[in-house]
């Protein structure tokens, strides 16, 4: 495996590499990010509390675009507790965790370039889940709503990479040579985090997709040495699957199609996430060619 270039974002962990310190910073961030979205979800409703209960209620089901926009920002938050944690816990800045800026910027357009055509042809192609789309968004609200939805997605997929990629596996690179540490751990946190209790059987799947993309994600951060094609490779799917068609109920409220099944139906689910299982490895071999140098 070609990692040279992951010193850049190794390097500055090493000096604060001990492994309690990484739990308590991520128990640290997961509080603070959850402390400070749940204030700013209570200022909200001390502001205007009968125009604001629909978007309360939409926030539960995540299926009305205010309430899946206010989801998709609030991400912001959790990239705010990492700024505050990491410099008193890390001595290090948020920056440290991005890679060479000038690289990151180069490297998410090389990969946006090859996967933006991809997604497209996936979208046009059946979808082989079966049944027919069913219509979300109008087209005029979509497209009034895509340069704010597009920051809003771009916010969340870089909040987690920055966690995930950038923080919890840069911090354990510095403490174990193995990749099969620094690599799989962060993965199965991932993986983890995508446990649904209402989704019964589907949850070995959805745990499974999970962890085969953040080992994608993994993958590409440490060849390339900065968060670019993750945070390309992230934005891209999600892209797909929050603003062009959505499960319903699980933050469709942007999305222009959603798909005639829920998130908890086993026959339809198990064709989706094949399939999405698929597009991963595709993509992620095309991020790959796009930051081969």
């Amino acid at each position: 495996m070609s990692y040279q270039k992951y010193e850049a974002l190794v390097a500055p962990a090493r000096p604060t590499s001990e492994p309690g310190r990484l739990i308590v910073g991520f128990v640290l961030i997961l509080t603070l990010g959850a402390v400070l979205k749940v204030s700013l979800l209570l200022m909200m409703r001390s502001v205007a509390p009968s125009a604001n209960d629909a978007l309360y209620q939409g926030i539960v089901s995540g299926e009305s675009p205010g309430a899946t926009l206010v989801v998709l920002f609030s991400f912001l938050l959790t990239i705010v507790a990492i700024a505050l944690v990491l410099p008193r816990l890390h001595k290090r800045g948020l920056l440290t965790l991005l890679g060479p800026l000038r690289e990151l910027a180069a490297d998410f357009k090389a990969c946006l370039k090859w996967l933006l055509p991809l997604a497209l042809l996936v979208l046009v192609l059946p979808s082989g889940t079966g049944g027919d789309l069913l219509p979300g968004l109008s087209g005029g609200l979509w497209l009034l709503l895509l340069p704010v939805s597009l920051l809003a997605l771009l916010i969340q997929v870089s909040a987690e990479e920055i966690l995930f990629r950038g923080y919890v596996q840069s911090q354990l690179a510095a403490r174990f040579a193995s990749p099969l540490v620094w690599i799989l751990l962060p993965a199965t946190l991932f993986g983890l985090g995508h446990f649904d209790p209402a989704a019964g059987d589907l949850n070995p799947w959805y745990i499974s997709w999970a962890l085969l993309f953040a080992v994608a994600a993994a993958d590409l951060t440490a060849r390339s040495g900065n968060l670019g094609p993750a945070i390309a490779f992230h934005f891209t799917n999600n892209l797909m699957a929050v603003l062009f068609v959505a499960l319903p109920g699980n933050l469709s409220g942007l999305a222009l199609y959603l798909y005639p099944f829920s998130s908890e139906e086993l026959p339809g689910m198990t064709s989706f996430l094949v399939l999405d299982m698929a597009w991963i490895a595709v993509s992620w071999l095309a991020c790959r060619v796009a930051v081969r140098r």
